[in-house]
């Protein structure tokens, strides 16, 4: 293999790589952020069937775990537009078009999101544990 043609297989698999990172980080994002406002409904639910005192006030941090995995579905759903507009944009150049790159809107915006749902499980955390005194 010529060096060239190295560097090309390097550049796809690397680009190849990139996908399969993103998605399965979004996979996560969803299952942290779900995974938490379930397990502290079911912690909740069996703690006021077991005690007669007021639960502890965990709306904020249910919020913040809701919030965290809808901005991860529609980063997933962001995601597949950006890798939709770059299948179009490829495939007009490789006709021979000259084409505007517009992608860059719905990658940028995905990233936000992916940053946005991260932060919200770290404060959903943060909120569930200043509730329930741990």
């Amino acid at each position: 293999m010529s060096a060239p043609q190295r560097r090309e297989w390097h550049r796809e698999e690397t680009y190849k790589s990139l996908i399969t990172i993103s998605v399965e980080c979004l996979k996560m994002l969803a299952l942290v952020n779900g995974g938490a406002a379930v397990a502290l409904l079911t912690y909740m639910g069996n703690l006021v069937s077991r005690s007669n005192r007021a639960p502890p006030h965990i709306t904020p941090a249910l919020l913040f775990f809701c919030g965290g995995l809808f901005a991860a579905v529609v980063a997933f759903i962001l995601g597949y537009l950006v890798q939709l507009q770059l299948y179009n944009e490829e495939t007009k150049i490789s006709g021979g078009f000259s084409v505007k790159r517009s992608h860059q809107w719905f990658l940028w915006t995905a990233m936000l999101l992916v940053i946005s749902a991260a932060v919200a499980f770290g404060v959903g955390c943060w909120l569930a544990a200043s509730a329930l005194g741990v």
